[in-house]
């Protein structure tokens, strides 16, 4: 599994990696893990998900190994208080930021130096209740607009872009779904720039964020989100 690089903003380093690792690869990928990682990894009673954690981790540190120039096996990782990972040790201090995401066959990755950094991918899936979804987390105004100001083929597209976006924030912030989808707002209908509208998260200013798309193969949708 090679990860191959997609369009992003300047400053952002995205990887894509897609397809299911080999035996042979996911052995490679787990020889990078810590010993912590390793037990995480154990900790999985169903194989598809450890598969999936090896992976993941292992292509993480893969990447971060390159940007960093030392040995993948040698880094680091830490979580913060909600789950974001970071980086330890001696690379603590490298301004390094980074986020994961990873939904059905495909992995994704953002690299920055000096801006948080949150992406989400999400496998669209067909006959999810949106409407119902979106009514019981969005923020009041984007359930109004995904039912009422697109015709309703496109409220499935509408609707994922929205869930990206606004997952893609809330990774970025590091605080994960301790704060509410509904306390703050997104673009998300076709012919909008990706962009944050509102919130009502004290000290925060939706101007000090960019959204972006990014490019993902068929039938998955994917976000990122910077801070300027």
């Amino acid at each position: 599994m090679q990860p191959r690089a997609v369009p992003a903003p300047p400053g952002i380093d995205l990887w894509l990696v897609e397809g299911i690792a080999t035996e042979s690869e996911r052995s490679l990928l787990q020889g990078l893990l810590s010993e912590d990682e390793r037990a995480r990894a154990s900790a999985f009673k169903v194989e598809d998900a450890r598969a999936s954690f090896i992976v993941s981790r292992g292509l993480l540190r893969t990447i971060l190994g390159d940007a960093l120039a030392c040995d993948p096996a040698s880094i680091r990782l830490q979580e913060g208080e909600h789950g974001k990972p970071s980086l330890g040790g001696m690379h603590a201090q490298s301004g390094i930021e980074f986020n994961v995401a990873h939904s059905g066959d495909v992995f994704l990755y953002a690299v920055s130096r000096g801006r948080a950094v949150g992406v989400d991918v999400e496998r669209k899936k067909e006959g999810m209740a949106v409407e119902a979804i979106a009514q019981r987390y969005f923020a009041p105004e984007e359930a109004r607009r995904l039912l009422e100001q697109a015709p309703s083929e496109q409220r499935v597209p509408n609707f994922y872009r929205c869930w990206t976006r606004k997952e893609a924030y809330l990774k970025a912030k590091g605080t994960g779904l301790t704060t509410k989808l509904d306390e703050f707002e997104v673009t998300f209908l076709p012919d909008e720039p990706p962009a944050m509208l509102r919130t009502e998260i004290v000290g925060e200013d939706p101007h000090d964020w960019q959204v972006f798309d990014v490019a993902v193969p068929e039938g998955y949708v994917a976000a990122l989100v910077a801070r300027r």
